[in-house]
């Protein structure tokens, strides 16, 4: 990581506030959530710390009328966003918000680790893609390259994955939706062919450009001959709540590759952290889980 620390100043709260006009705009605004702005994420920063005086402070102070607080920020999320579930939409916010204004550290140039030595039969992979969706100021809405460094496809496709790959292989592929079509190009440079697909419902809404984005792919895609070892049918929709952890996934998927394939050697490619059983390629200083 770089020691470059990004901050957002966060603005002065108005004096004077009104919650069905601050709805208005906010819907205006939420059609560009994609390419949101500084001064957009203003009008949503300064609703949230209105909407957190309760009844009881109403006498208190003079940032919101009274009226104002027979409603809360979970309202004010729904109502601007049209999510059906207010717990979802306010998610959604405060996840914006959050990239926005907390602190963090800019992400330096990849240094991975060294190839490993030896062929690998199960191979688990979830590439820090490159959108190129990195908004005009720090701290945008869900620029990947502000919680890690990425690769474009080009770069993608030219890792050495013959050096780490047995003949006979399984691939599971992390992919999300506007990367999809593009993903098969590394799929065949990797020398793997796609035979089927999970798809994990985060529950969670994430806002993108045609719609509420809540699932990820997780495509299975084989070399050679390399079947299942076990019958063992999971369903292909596994819904897990998303944690607060940019990009992180569920070990629900790596318990399932375990049990489809419980024998051969196996690697995770960018990884983040080291897992029992499992050797690892990413980033230097993985953290330690031993209990996977």
């Amino acid at each position: 990581m770089s020691e470059e620390l990004v901050k957002i100043e966060k603005p002065k709260l108005p004096t004077k506030w009104d919650y069905n006009k601050s709805v208005k705009i906010g819907k205006q605004l939420f059609i560009r959530w994609k390419d949101i702005t500084k001064e957009m994420a203003n009008h949503f920063w300064i609703a949230r710390e209105k909407l957190k005086f309760s009844k009881s402070e109403a006498g208190k102070s003079a940032h919101v009328k009274s009226r104002v607080l027979k409603k809360n920020w979970g309202d004010y999320c729904q109502e601007v966003s049209s999510i059906e579930d207010k717990d979802n939409a306010r998610d959604a916010f405060n996840r914006m918000l959050g990239r926005f204004f907390e602190p963090r550290e800019l992400p330096g140039p990849i240094k991975p680790q060294p190839i490993p030595e030896g062929k690998y039969k199960i191979i688990y992979a979830d590439p820090p893609w490159k959108y190129g969706d990195r908004p005009p100021a720090p701290g945008g809405s869900g620029a990947v390259e502000y919680h890690y460094p990425s690769l474009s496809i080009e770069e993608l496709c030219a890792l050495p994955m013959e050096d780490l790959i047995a003949d006979d292989a399984v691939l599971f592929l992390w992919v999300t939706s506007p990367i999809l079509s593009e993903c098969f190009e590394v799929i065949e440079a990797w020398g793997f062919e796609y035979k089927a697909s999970f798809v994990w419902d985060k529950i969670v809404h994430n806002v993108g450009h045609y719609n509420s984005v809540r699932h990820e792919f997780l495509l299975i895609c084989t070399r050679g001959s390399c079947l299942p070892e076990n019958k063992i049918y999971h369903d292909s929709v596994v819904s897990i709540k998303r944690s607060r952890v940019h990009s992180e996934k569920p070990e629900k998927f790596r318990g399932i590759i375990d049990e489809l394939y419980p024998t051969g050697p196996r690697i995770e490619l960018f990884a983040r952290k080291k897992v029992k059983n499992w050797d690892s390629w990413g980033s230097e200083n993985l953290k330690e889980k031993s209990n996977a």
